[in-house]
């Protein structure tokens, strides 16, 4: 229990660590304490203690290069989830697997798969790096869907849609 006198300050703002981290958690029940009264605020209904994971975005666009250069610049998003102990591990994928066109990584610069794990995951933000392979074809229709898996017990599993492009050079002449 932590207990401060705030009575100097017109506005206070309160920001609650857990686990030393800033991961999104839910508060269960707070007491107010103000010139001897107390008030009691109890959990909202719509808040809960299951499982859950969530994304930032539904989707990244734009991932794309000039026919002949590396790999797309990549994108990130952003995943973080409530009420996960740190024992299991969420998977992500690129729903085509090896045959897709985009791959991710938790690095912005190194590492990229179809497929990345993280172990232990209680919840914290983890930036998810993604971008267009290298050596597609001019096109303009590259898609596909990150999906995620965990042994945890989330009622459902986000996913983010990602869409790219390959672009033939532009050749001038004189």
């Amino acid at each position: 229990e932590k207990t401060a006198d705030l009575s100097a300050y017109s506005n206070v703002y309160v920001r609650i660590f857990v686990n030393q981290t800033t991961a999104l958690r839910y508060i269960d029940d707070i007491s107010l304490v103000y010139n001897g009264a107390t008030t009691n605020y109890t959990t909202a209904p719509n808040c809960s203690s299951d499982p859950s994971l969530s994304v930032n975005v539904e989707e990244i666009e734009d991932l794309g290069y000039t026919l002949g250069a590396s790999a797309s610049t990549p994108k990130y998003f952003e995943l973080s989830g409530l009420n996960l102990d740190g024992t299991k591990s969420v998977l992500l994928g690129v729903s085509e697997g090896i045959n897709s066109n985009f791959e991710i990584s938790l690095s912005e610069h190194s590492n990229y798969a179809s497929e990345i794990e993280i172990e232990n995951y209680n919840g914290t933000t983890a930036l998810i790096w993604v971008r267009l392979k290298t050596g597609r074809a001019v096109a303009n229709n590259y898609a596909d869907a990150i999906t995620f898996a965990t042994d945890y017990s989330v009622a459902s599993e986000p996913g983010v849609l990602v869409f790219g492009a390959v672009t033939a050079p532009v050749i001038t002449t004189n």
